[in-house]
């Protein structure tokens, strides 16, 4: 998702630009007017405003000094929200009175420029000479903010020309983002199923295959990419939320398999069981003889390797860290408890996908599950509550840390909403030491979660 940012005078055609756009692209529009609008009047604050570029000289100070603060507020909050959503292409911020906030929040902006929008301002809004006059002179303070837009649009076209000239800047723009090499995916994330995508452009690995095989095609068919492309399958433990699909990968296809010998040779058993051939060649046994080296790693290639670590589950069980170029990567899931071990692994990461399983609230009050299976879950070789999620993003909190991605959120005693709005608010009553806190999102059970 980008912020782009929309401006230009009174009468240049920003609105139309953002119709074009939104009729092409999944977007979000804040315009600011309607927010200044919405805030007067919710704040019953005793202010006419008619639009901020029609105020006069010591009105436009108060809307400045008063009211735009707010209205920024509610833009960063409304950009925060937006963030939980995975599809959306934009978040488009249309204003007339550009400031450093806009810059420093927007990643591109476009001016709409006109010639014609004092004509446009006479017939589309009905407006005299004394009163455009009035919005020109006090618009000449934001030319200076104009200047510094990224790109400029010249609304003298005809309609169709214009259409098209917005368009190919929207796709350079939208072009340019999809075209970072480095790609982070959680396909599917719950206890129903779970599949993660990486890619640096050269290799492409899934950590996991916890689905079917046509909800992975599907998902790697939006990459231009097929099961043939990738070139390896790390995984974490035997469970089938995270191989369901083993079977039927190794049945069509020669992709390395890595994972814990324990792990792997489970897999050969089952396969072998079922009258499956295998070639043994295409296990990576991975070993660990003491919990929580960091000198554990495989090469994937100049620009990609792993390192694993031992996870606290019922069974054998790693999580990994991928160091790719400059960004670092790790997923830890299916996991009961966390120790210093774990946060000294997982200090260096810039993006985490965490568990974040269930709220113990919700698993005690669960009529559905017996107390066994209750005690597995909560025990500390079972998986992580958001209460222990929120704690160990606290501790592992720092300036390298960008985004941790709430993963593996059950279906029956959590939520994605409740999950965020639990780490997010806990996450704040916890930060007494002012850290800097991470973004968080939600990996969804029946989507893609773009993480990078």
């Amino acid at each position: 998702m980008k912020i782009l940012g929309i401006t230009g005078k009174i009468g240049s055609g920003k609105t139309t630009a953002v119709d074009i756009i939104k009729n092409k692209y999944n977007v979000r529009i804040l315009n600011l007017d309607d927010i200044a609008k919405m805030i007067i009047k919710e704040k019953k604050i005793e202010f006419k405003l008619v639009e901020d570029s029609f105020l006069s000289s010591k009105d436009l100070n108060f809307v400045k000094s008063t009211i735009h603060p707010i209205v920024w507020d509610k833009v960063k909050k409304e950009i925060k929200n937006l963030n939980n959503i995975y599809d959306i292409d934009f978040v488009i911020i249309e204003t007339a009175l550009p400031s450093e906030v806009f810059f420093d929040i927007c990643d591109n902006t476009i001016c709409i420029d006109s010639k014609k929008n004092i004509e446009l301002l006479k017939s589309n809004r009905d407006y005299n000479d004394k009163k455009i006059k009035m919005i020109l002179e006090e618009q000449k303070q934001y030319e200076a903010f104009y200047k510094l837009c990224d790109k400029f649009i010249n609304n003298d076209y005809d309609k169709k020309e214009f259409i098209n000239v917005i368009l190919d800047s929207i796709n350079e723009i939208y072009t340019d983002k999809s075209k970072n090499k480095i790609k982070i995916v959680s396909i599917r994330s719950s206890s129903e199923g779970n599949c993660t995508f990486i890619s640096n452009g050269n290799k492409n690995i899934l950590v996991d295959c916890g689905i079917s095989i046509k909800t992975l095609n599907e998902c790697l068919c939006n990459y231009d990419l097929t099961l043939d492309d990738i070139d390896a399958i790390f995984i974490t433990h035997k469970h089938s939320d995270h191989i369901k699909s083993i079977e039927a990968i190794l049945s069509k296809y020669r992709i390395k398999i890595f994972g814990l010998k324990e792990t792997l040779l489970d897999i050969y058993n089952y396969l072998i069981n079922k009258n499956i051939s295998v070639d043994t060649k295409l296990f990576y046994p991975l070993h660990i003889q003491n919990n929580f080296s960091n000198s554990y790693s495989v090469k994937i290639d100049d620009n990609m390797k792993v390192k694993y670590c031992e996870a606290y589950h019922d069974v054998p069980c790693i999580f990994y860290k991928f160091y790719i170029e400059n960004l670092t990567f790790a997923i830890l899931t299916d996991c009961g408890m966390f120790d210093s071990n774990i946060i000294n692994f997982l200090l260096d990461v810039n993006y985490l996908m965490l568990e974040c399983n269930y709220d113990i609230e919700m698993l005690t009050k669960n009529t559905n599950y017996p107390d066994y299976l209750k005690k597995r879950i909560a025990g500390t070789k079972g998986h992580m509550s958001n209460v222990d999620c929120t704690r160990l993003i606290y501790e592992i909190a720092n300036d390298k840390l960008k985004l941790v991605c709430l993963s593996h959120i059950s279906k029956n005693n959590n939520t994605e909403e409740f999950a965020y709005r639990f780490v997010t608010e806990y996450l704040n009553e916890l930060n007494v030491e002012n850290k800097m806190l991470p973004k968080i999102i939600t990996a969804s059970r029946v989507r893609e979660t773009r993480i990078y």
